[in-house]
């Protein structure tokens, strides 16, 4: 048998080669993998504690860097695994603001009046690993306060954080902080 045509033939090996070499790895099951993120079930039995340590009261609007300062500490008696915590650290805790117009008032402001202060998200899935704390130990975790350089007015406010994951959960109290 005799080919007659060589370029014809050329076209169908590389056409089948082609076909071959994109069929393997679909693009939608790339997508699809790299979506999806792991779901962390409800920790029971842990005692967890959320305080702001920052001893900074005043702070400048337009100011570039200005941050707060967290404790999260294990209050229980046994040791606690949080596997889903972010090594992007301040994407654990965040920021909620509200103004405070009267002094010592913090503690009744009403939840409507709460905002979330704007975070400093990476935008890929933040990789994670297991923060491991055993009784009475903790971590310090420094998190801005990107509402003080966007505020338009100075005044009063209160702060106050919460842990943004889904196995735990732990809210600080409130503290006032001055926007000069």
């Amino acid at each position: 048998m005799k080919i007659r045509n060589p370029i014809l033939l050329l076209s169908a090996a590389v056409l089948l080669a082609a076909v071959f070499l994109f069929s393997a790895c679909s693009s939608d099951e790339r997508k699809s993998s790299r979506s999806k993120e792991n779901k962390y079930p409800k920790l029971t039995n842990y005692n967890l504690k959320l305080d702001i340590i920052s001893t900074r009261g005043n702070y400048r609007r337009g100011e570039a860097n200005p941050v707060v300062r967290f404790s999260l500490k294990n209050a229980g008696a046994n040791q606690l695994s949080i596997h889903e915590w972010k090594m992007h650290e301040q994407e654990n805790i965040r920021v909620l603001y509200a103004e405070c117009p009267e002094p010592g008032q913090a503690t009744r402001i009403p939840e409507d009046r709460w905002k979330e202060s704007e975070r400093n998200l990476l935008k890929t899935n933040v990789p994670r690993y297991p923060l491991e704390l055993a009784p009475n130990n903790g971590v310090l975790v420094d998190v801005p306060l990107n509402f003080i350089r966007k505020t338009e007015r100075a005044g009063r406010y209160a702060i106050r954080g919460e842990l943004d994951l889904d196995s735990v959960s732990a809210r600080s109290a409130p503290i006032e902080i001055v926007v000069k």
